[in-house]
């Protein structure tokens, strides 16, 4: 995840006063002011440092998106700032069947709200993405070049298998 940087400049502001980041990327603010003390303080309460003296620093990670105006404390709304936090860019994922009877990769750690695709690559037979439990992802039969997709919502971990041939084929996607 990112960090962004924010300064706190005398006599009264933040810089940039608004500053826009990623869901989980953190913000460090860094005081600048060598003639005043300030605070980061949330709007909402999510967040408030101690007195920030020059070159002490303050730092939060976002979890959600939206947008979180702060201020200082000791000089009220006069100075203020905000961080617009945008949803996490979902990323996708591909495993590839292949005609030794694997995924490749056969484990895979991902994000909640990724996306994975499998890519048949076995031209000698055909193959499924069946979760264990049967009901949380299946495809159809597939054949060379066909994919079939799945977008993971909640964390855990999901193993699955080929219902073609059974155990001898299988994998885990684990979703934090």
């Amino acid at each position: 995840m990112a960090k962004k940087t924010v300064e706190i400049q005398p006599p009264m502001s933040y810089a940039p006063a608004s500053v826009e980041i990623n869901a989980g990327d953190t913000v460090e603010w860094v005081s600048r002011d060598s003639t005043d003390v300030h605070t980061v303080t949330a709007d909402d309460g999510s967040f408030n440092s101690t007195t920030l003296n020059e070159n002490d620093t303050f730092a939060h990670t976002f979890a959600a998106a939206g947008d979180v105006p702060y201020h200082c404390r000791v000089h009220g709304p006069g100075m203020a700032g905000v961080v617009k936090v945008k949803a996490a860019a979902a990323a996708r994922h591909t495993v590839e069947i292949t005609s030794s009877m694997t995924y490749s990769p056969d484990t895979l750690q991902i994000s909640a709200g990724d996306t994975v695709e499998w890519v048949s690559r076995d031209s000698t037979d055909v193959h499924t993405v069946t979760s264990d439990d049967g009901t949380t992802f299946s495809s159809a039969i597939l054949n060379e070049n066909d994919t079939f997709a799945h977008t993971f919502t909640a964390a855990g971990n999901f193993p699955y298998h080929c219902k073609v041939h059974g155990s001898a084929m299988a994998g885990v996607i684990t979703v934090t």
